[in-house]
């Protein structure tokens, strides 16, 4: 039980600062755990191609763990946090940033079409703007 407490305040700790950075981002993205060649990373999405493909994301790897209890506490806190699993394929390297393909709860990379259309229809605002604080 007091190894529970322990997580609960480290995850609370983190859902903290996940919600500070991203609230000044816009549009919101959703916060993520994404599982991927055995390491669990929190992060966020954002649809890349509005009105073209709500498959097509952007990826964002904030912080990686291997504590288990770490993503128990996690669940527990903030049991509406999308899961996503990234197919070993997957090619995220050591970039902290993505665009990829969602399907469901699945990210892989995106199709020879989807890849050709971003190319040539890049997001015409910058899909991780910062709001203005003041």
């Amino acid at each position: 039980m007091k190894n529970d407490h322990y997580w609960d305040e480290q995850a609370r700790l983190l859902l903290a600062q996940e919600n500070t950075l991203l609230h000044y981002m816009v549009p919101r993205p959703t916060p993520i755990t994404l599982y991927w060649r055995g390491g669990v990373y929190l992060g966020s999405i954002q649809e890349n191609l509005p009105g073209y493909d709500p498959e097509v994301i952007v990826l964002k790897r904030h912080i990686g763990t291997n504590s288990i209890s770490l993503v128990k506490a996690l669940r527990r806190l903030d049991p509406e946090r999308l899961e996503l699993i990234a197919d070993n394929s997957f090619m995220l390297g050591d970039s902290k940033t993505a665009i990829a393909r969602r399907i469901n709860r699945r990210v892989r990379e995106m199709t020879q079409e989807q890849l050709e259309h971003a190319s040539q229809n890049p997001p015409s605002t910058c899909r991780f703007s910062i709001k203005d604080v003041n």
